[in-house]
């Protein structure tokens, strides 16, 4: 088998997903404002995830549309599919969020893995 790796990067950080022998996909966002997130969400994510976001208190939609965002690109990234592809179907995945610095959010995501083994290390070089 061979090893398999992603990367995605936003305002000067990056994070790299490495998976010893199944597809994986990371994805890293930077919180920010964002316009008309329902929009933004309904062109791409399924019905399913649309109703969550729109279920979130208005307060914290926001975070919570990170959250989704990089869930789905994680996703979309493991798949091999861009962003305006059919989203691939999360029972088929494991994935993880986690925050790797204050103010981002990211996702990894690893397909046909039953028991994946998520590890996280923070490497800042001075």
């Amino acid at each position: 088998s061979t090893p398999e790796f992603n990367l995605s990067h936003s305002r000067g950080l990056a994070v790299i997903a490495v998976a010893a022998s199944h597809p994986g996909g990371v994805d890293l966002e930077f919180q920010r404002p964002v316009g008309d997130l329902l929009r933004i969400g309904g062109r791409v994510w399924s019905p399913r995830e649309l109703e969550w976001l729109e279920a979130q208190p208005p307060a914290l939609r926001e975070a919570a549309f990170f959250v989704g965002w990089t869930r789905f690109e994680a996703r979309q990234k493991t798949a091999g599919q861009g962003i305006f592809a059919p989203p691939a179907d999360p029972r088929q995945l494991s994935e993880r969020v986690f925050v790797p610095a204050e103010g981002y959010v990211a996702c990894v995501a690893v397909a046909d893995c039953v028991h994946p083994q998520f590890r996280h290390f923070d490497h800042t070089g001075a």
